[in-house]
């Protein structure tokens, strides 16, 4: 009787845990927008003892597909929202201390499979911290209203490894589009 009823919860749990999660086009449901997304602010976000006063991503449309979700180029971003993994150049530029650095990211795909619309890259920022130079940040495209009719917020978080876990703070920026690529190009 024991064995029947472990066998019973061990389906019960399996049904529920695959319940969880979602396939990637249910997941991202927010297609990306090609354009500039800015955060700019004179009294700027400390992290790491560095005023962070600018924050670029820009992305560029690209005529390529992706076809799995990982192993990308440097700078380049798949979105997720569409079967065929549409293909976008990325730069991300960040300005602290009255620099600006146009860093290197490395596309990780999903953040987190119980959050929707939001991707995980590494991105290296020079001169950030003397102990680490790689961060894990993360876009997330779900938190903001906006975007229901298209991407036009970005949330971008910066991840606190340096610290130790009692005294890590992340930081979270608000990108906003500035101007998209047909603005661009028109």
């Amino acid at each position: 009787m024991k064995r029947k009823i472990s066998v019973v919860i061990i389906i019960l749990i399996s049904i529920v845990t695959i319940g969880c999660y979602k396939s990637r086009v249910e997941l991202f449901t927010i297609p990306i927008v090609a354009g500039t997304y800015s955060y700019g602010d004179s009294e700027g976000t400390y992290f790491l003892d560095k005023q962070i006063t600018t924050m670029e991503v820009i992305f560029t449309a690209t005529d390529e597909t992706h076809p799995t979700e990982d192993e990308y180029e440097m700078n380049r971003f798949g979105d997720f929202s569409f079967e065929e993994i549409k293909v976008f150049a990325i730069r991300f530029i960040i300005g602290f201390d009255e620099n600006q650095y146009d860093c290197e990211l490395v596309f990780m795909g999903i953040a987190n499979p119980q959050r929707p619309n939001a991707y995980r890259t590494l991105v290296t920022i020079p001169e950030l911290c003397d102990e680490e130079d790689t961060f894990n940040v993360i876009l997330d495209f779900e938190r903001d209203e906006k975007n229901q009719e298209g991407l036009q917020v970005i949330n971008v978080q910066i991840k606190d490894f340096v610290n130790d876990s009692a005294s890590q703070v992340d930081a979270y920026f608000d990108l906003e589009i500035q101007e998209t690529e047909t603005d661009l190009s028109g």
